[in-house]
């Protein structure tokens, strides 16, 4: 598919647009869920929060 195309298929299915992909190494996350998307946090900032709050 080329750019073009791939824009094309974008603009028709724009849905797509709103669902965030993210990948980090092993790690995938598509759509979003506060709890699954923590796992892209680094622990150590996580713990951070949980004692601020």
């Amino acid at each position: 598919m080329s750019f073009n195309e791939a824009i094309n298929y974008l603009n028709v299915h724009s849905e797509l647009i709103q669902t965030p992909i993210i990948v980090e190494g092993d790690k995938i996350q598509v759509g979003y869920s506060g709890d699954e998307i923590r796992k892209f946090i680094p622990i150590i900032q996580r713990r951070v929060k949980l004692i601020k709050y």
